[in-house]
């Protein structure tokens, strides 16, 4: 999934060796090695050499943070172990090349690719492990559970009707236009088969019994585990608010609501957005670049204030401002109806709205 962003190779070939003195204060030098960048790391009196570049965006991980055995991406915070080059957290699903390292005198030179290797898990074949949710931390368990050589039967209950998809580009390129449908899905229905990992789409659950271990379905269905995770996410919270069910209102989670929404967009509409927060203001930059009027609704003096406070709330506010995106901030601002033109606020003001 995702871009076939490329990466220049720069810096030394590890191949000829690189000074332990070249080390700067974040123990990382980018260099590369047969042809692929690379990042020579060092850990106390340990060297461990891995591919430059996030599996999940291309994201440089060299501008990335080494915490313990780990290296975390710059963008989105997956994780790579530096020893093996696992994916260890999410979104990144995929692990990252390694190499063998040696020293010699003071020079680390780095040698061969070293080969993966799996460790085994304290599951048996016996077990069903039954996944409910299908979003980035359920997919992610499936395909650890392969990874560790889990050899039973995997479920996957999703209330969603498309395969595992990269949620957080909803409201980000694929809102744009600038990302393919294509890119949307990170597995293939091939690679679920060729895993052995079902999939249930529409399926949502009902009521779970610890004591039988069973899991029942709102169509009725039962589906028994020896192992679960709850896996479910969060959902769009749905204001009570006169108007909110008209068919200009669309509420974004799904893969379903933003294909609707995309449809519903036109050059020149008057968009509001209500919410200040990720993905209020990723999906206005979307829409903005579309060439939508977009208006941020918010009870906040800033957005994002409660989770990144005032300066950097400050900062975001004149940046999308820079791009034309305006700003009703503030207690009045609330939302208090929507009519089939109009967003009113608790102030008495109202924004012009063709879609909300």
């Amino acid at each position: 999934m995702g871009s076939s962003n490329t990466q220049e190779l720069v810096g030394p070939d590890f191949k000829n060796g690189v000074s332990i003195q070249s080390f700067g204060s974040d123990n990382k030098i980018l260099g590369h090695i047969d042809g692929q960048a690379a990042i020579l790391i060092r850990d106390k009196n340990k060297f461990f050499a891995v591919g430059a570049k996030c599996t999940h965006y291309g994201a440089p991980l060299s501008d990335g943070i080494l915490v313990h055995n780990t290296l975390r991406c710059p963008w989105h915070h997956a994780r790579f172990d530096i020893q093996t080059g696992d994916a260890v957290k999410a979104p990144a699903l995929n692990p990252i090349p390694t190499w063998e390292t040696s020293l010699q005198g003071d020079k680390v030179f780095v040698t061969k690719l070293r080969e993966s290797s799996r460790p085994s898990l304290q599951l048996t074949s016996q077990d069903h492990f039954v996944i409910v949710g299908s979003g980035a931390a359920g997919h992610a368990c499936a395909e650890m559970l392969r990874h560790l050589q889990f050899t039973g039967k995997i479920t996957i209950l999703s209330a969603d009707t498309d395969l595992p998809y990269d949620r957080p580009n909803l409201s980000k390129d694929y809102l744009a236009g600038n990302a393919p449908e294509e890119w949307m899905p990170l597995r293939s229905q091939e690679y679920f088969l060729e895993n052995n990992i079902q999939i249930q789409l529409n399926a949502r659950v009902k009521k779970m019994d610890t004591k039988s271990k069973t899991l029942e379905l709102e169509d009725g269905h039962k589906v028994s585990y020896t192992k679960c995770l709850l896996a479910t996410g969060g959902t769009a919270v749905k204001i009570e608010i006169g108007g909110i069910d008209l068919p200009h209102v669309h509420f974004l989670r799904s893969f379903v609501d933003c294909k609707k929404l995309v449809k519903d967009l036109d050059k020149e509409k008057n968009v509001v957005i209500i919410g200040a927060g990720f993905i209020g203001l990723e999906a206005a930059a979307a829409m903005k670049a579309r060439g939508m009027n977009v208006t941020i609704v918010a009870p906040s003096q800033y957005p994002l204030e409660h989770a990144v406070g005032v300066d950097v709330g400050k900062f975001l506010k004149a940046h999308h401002e820079k791009h034309g995106i305006r700003f009703r901030l503030g207690s009045g601002s609330s939302a208090k109806k929507i009519s089939k033109d109009k967003v009113f606020l608790r102030d008495g003001s109202t924004v012009s709205a063709d879609l909300v």
